[in-house]
């Protein structure tokens, strides 16, 4: 959530102020700003989010209302990513990253359900196959936030879920179009399998509020 509340004060407030766009030296032809140190420092939010939803899913008790959550703050966080993203209330030219996820937890749904099946290995592959690509055209054509890049990776650190060190590379390997983002194969490489603090609905809540903080900012910092 930190290097989430990072990346988008960046988006919204630092790319709008002139002295975070000041170049500051610069590394062969890459120029160096406040403004991408401070979003370079963000990328690694998503990969977290990819992975915690991966052992969420394993984890859950009632995968349903796991699935039911994801939808329903998809569809709470859309005026706010809205508003944050496009400066509109609705806008059809992207969705925010719950839907991705939500497509993540569908692809892994079904992938699971497949794999308990009785049906021949040869059709479980070929289901496999379909779901993966419904998903990931689903989250091309509605432009979710992140894309099919994020669906991929989701499934990637599933399908790896019981290879640890296979899981950080591939997974590493599944980000490689946004190079600072492996940063969050760290803190992952850390975590040791145990729940954290007991307030869920905290880091549900936390994204569409802090885009529309955000947002409301921007507002204020322009006026």
């Amino acid at each position: 959530c930190i290097l989430m509340l990072i990346d988008h004060t960046g988006v919204l407030i630092l790319a709008n102020w002139k002295p975070a766009l000041r170049v500051l030296f610069t590394i062969g032809s890459t120029e160096i700003t406040w403004y991408r140190i401070v979003r370079d420092i963000g990328r690694s939010a998503f990969p977290i989010f990819c992975f915690l939803l991966v052992e969420g899913f394993q984890k859950t008790g009632c995968r349903k209302r796991y699935g039911l959550r994801l939808l329903l703050f998809a569809f709470l966080s859309e005026i706010p990513f809205d508003l944050f993203r496009y400066g509109k209330v609705f806008s059809m030219e992207g969705c925010n990253v719950f839907v991705t996820l939500f497509l993540g937890f569908l692809l892994m749904a079904v992938t699971r359900c497949v794999a308990e099946s009785e049906a021949g290995e040869a059709w479980k592959a070929v289901y496999r196959l379909l779901a993966l690509l419904l998903t990931v055209g689903a989250a091309y054509l509605i432009r979710s936030d992140y894309s099919f890049y994020g669906v991929i990776s989701i499934y990637i650190l599933y399908m790896f879920r019981y290879q640890r060190r296979q899981q950080l590379m591939m997974g590493a390997l599944s980000f490689l179009y946004e190079p600072t983002a492996l940063a969050a194969f760290v803190p992952i490489a850390f975590y040791h399998g145990r729940r954290g603090l007991k307030v869920k609905y905290f880091f549900y809540l936390f994204y569409p509020i802090h885009l529309l903080v955000l947002y409301l900012a921007s507002q204020l910092l322009q006026g």
